[in-house]
């Protein structure tokens, strides 16, 4: 019995820190399923990716402090551009 719960001691700790570093290595990248081309993808992603930080920037010019209402517009500005995330692990 205590052999079991040493053990769980030690498992419970490792299990969260292999999720924490997991989660940490995870990545997101925008592709537009609409471009085949891969450079002109790069291009359009720097020009829509530059409209969307300013329309996110002048919407929050008051309260720039507000990092989640700021990820939220730029996603959804990115979206109706015809961008999609794509998790990479």
């Amino acid at each position: 019995m205590k052999e079991r719960m040493i053990r769980n001691t030690f498992f419970i700790p490792a299990a969260l820190l292999v999720m924490l570093l997991l989660g940490a290595c995870r990545t997101t990248d925008w592709v537009n399923p609409n471009v085949a081309d891969p450079h002109k993808q790069d291009e359009l992603f720097e020009e829509h990716s530059a409209q969307c930080r300013q329309e996110v920037d002048n919407t929050f010019a008051d309260d720039p402090g507000n990092e989640t209402a700021r990820a939220d517009l730029f996603e959804k500005c990115m979206k109706a551009k015809g961008w999609e995330e794509q998790d990479w692990w």
